[in-house]
């Protein structure tokens, strides 16, 4: 149900605002006071009609109708653009086609508005269109149509059936006329028993040539290893005269071995030896190296004091410029009487 309608710059209408009731609204006033311009307005936002600018006021503006209702609000506007707004959903480029969203959030159809001097409606026409138009609003009309097609189809069946009969009896006598098949279909399937049993039985054939293979192959293989088997003592009195070897080459290997690590031993000894004489006269050398690197740490230390020192002076040095800078600035714009409490202030100046 409409709620409210407001008008802006529609026709007659510059601004106007009309609410609406539940039920039956009625619309009256004097000739050319815009009654029908208010119809023309909600049609203009129900079925996007008219088209073109000639509805638009002449005072100029943008032209503006919205309709609320009890679940949306529907916005159609013209200016320097065509659209629709519905809850707040933007709508352009729709052409002369109602949005959908537009449909279904107004759910109102042209039988909802009645201008004046329009006749009553479905009080006019004849019994049969009332039928006819309670039969499409209650959707009679598609069992109707469905009767329609039923009986049609029920029509092509019987025609349908009565041609497949008669095909029905002309195929019959044709098929008298191979009564013979029968006999030949009894001789077939017993060719087709024998056909089975011809490829049963060279399956079982081709089975035992395989069998014949397999049992001559492995004979051979038989043979063949009674053949190895009688060297077998042979080569196990061979295996155990090269362990014996293998064990005797790694004894002397292992002695070998050991005869030269007792002469890199003697070795060391001779030159450990001679190093532990020069450890006397190293001692005070090492001493001195050691009291020469923590010299050369005291010496960086103090090189990065030296440093630490120079970069503060250097800071210090601009501080201080930074400071004659801002005084002197102060100096300058500072009057030599404060406009916050009216007292003397005392300027410190550079040559001071």
């Amino acid at each position: 149900m409409i709620k409210q309608l407001i008008i802006d710059n529609f026709k007659s209408h510059k601004h106007t605002v009309m609410d609406f009731v539940p039920g039956v609204n009625i619309i009256i006033g004097e000739s050319d006071n815009g009654k029908s311009a208010i119809i023309g307005a909600l049609r203009w936002v129900i079925e996007n009609r008219p088209e073109g600018d000639g509805f638009r006021s002449t005072w100029g503006g943008e032209t503006v109708v919205t309709i609320y209702n009890d679940i949306a609000t529907v916005t159609r506007g013209k200016g320097k653009e065509n659209y629709y707004d519905v809850s707040g959903i933007h709508l352009t480029a729709f052409g002369t086609d109602v949005p959908s969203e537009v449909s279904s959030a107004l759910n109102l159809l042209p039988v909802n508005l009645q201008t004046q001097f329009k006749q009553h409606y479905l009080l006019t026409e004849t019994p049969g269109k009332v039928a006819a138009h309670f039969n499409k609003i209650a959707h009679i009309d598609l069992i109707d149509k469905s009767l329609e097609k039923v009986n049609s189809w029920i029509k092509l069946l019987d025609s349908k059936i009565t041609t497949d009969t008669e095909s029905l009896i002309s195929d019959k006598k044709k098929l008298e006329q191979y009564d013979y098949l029968e006999i030949m279909e009894i001789d077939l399937e017993v060719l087709e028993r024998l056909e089975q049993d011809i490829q049963t039985r060279y399956r079982s054939y081709r089975k035992l040539q395989s069998y014949i293979s397999q049992i001559e192959l492995t004979e051979h293989e038989i043979e063949i290893f009674k053949q190895e088997t009688k060297k077998e003592k042979d080569v196990e009195n061979l295996l155990i005269l090269y362990q014996s070897w293998e064990n005797q080459c790694n004894q002397s290997l292992q002695l070998a071995s050991l005869i030269i690590r007792i002469e890199q031993t003697e070795q060391d000894i001779n030159k450990y030896h001679k190093l532990a004489i020069l450890e006397i006269v190293l001692n005070p050398i090492i001493d001195l190296q050691s009291q020469i690197e923590e010299n050369l740490k005291v010496r960086n230390k103090l090189y990065q004091l030296i440093v630490s020192i120079i970069t503060m002076q250097t800071e210090i040095k601009n501080v201080s410029q930074e400071i004659i800078r801002l005084q002197n600035e102060f100096n300058n714009e500072m009057p030599e009487i404060c406009p916050l409490c009216d007292q003397s202030i005392l300027h410190k100046h550079e040559n001071s």
